[in-house]
């Protein structure tokens, strides 16, 4: 697959030039822009510490959706990354609340590279709003924090614990007015 450097799109290989800003596209991960068959991968969101976050879309439901993929260098690297990651869906995917990001499906492609599907959600990170907006009032704080708390205390209440709760873990739609926490990547289960 190979993907824009400007726009973060997702291409067949052998598309050499992105089609929308003429820029060279560049590998990225091995295979074409469908992961298992079903995930249509149109750009990339974000990159963290285990692997890459992309905007997918469901080729039968049209849906979208997030999707995390942890590079298959890393699971060479680590024989334990697969195990943690799977316990990462299984915690996140156990918890339903309207301010926990919601994962849809867990899976591993060709044996190295596993992914984790989860809700897309619109919106911006807190740590971008504070970047932008500053000092918040503390009615503002509150308004976007109260939300997390409930979540964070269903969580609890199931037996997890987030242990990585900062701003570029909680995300804001400004249309549905809801906050989400995002990334159970080093959760514990109690």
């Amino acid at each position: 697959m190979k993907e824009c450097p400007t726009c973060r799109s997702c291409f067949p290989d052998d598309i050499l030039h992105c089609p929308d800003d003429g820029a060279a596209t560049a590998s990225s991960i091995q295979g074409e822009p469908i992961l298992d068959g079903r995930y249509q991968l149109e750009k990339r969101l974000g990159q963290g510490g285990m692997g890459v976050v992309y905007k997918a879309r469901h080729i039968f439901l049209k849906t979208a959706h997030a999707i995390k993929i942890i590079l298959p260098d890393l699971v060479g690297n680590d024989p334990n990354l697969v195990t943690r990651f799977r316990q990462e869906a299984l915690a996140a995917a156990a918890i339903r609340h309207q301010n926990i990001i919601a994962v849809t499906d867990f899976g591993v492609v060709r044996g190295t590279m596993p992914f984790l599907v989860m809700e897309f959600v619109q919106g911006r990170s807190l740590q971008d709003i504070m970047a932008e907006e500053g000092a918040m009032s503390p009615l503002r704080a509150f308004e976007l924090m109260q939300p997390i708390c409930s979540g964070i205390a269903a969580a609890h209440r199931q037996g997890i614990v987030h242990r990585d709760l900062k701003p570029e873990n909680i995300t804001y739609d400004p249309e549905s007015e809801r906050a989400k926490l995002l990334d159970f990547g080093i959760a514990k289960l109690l």
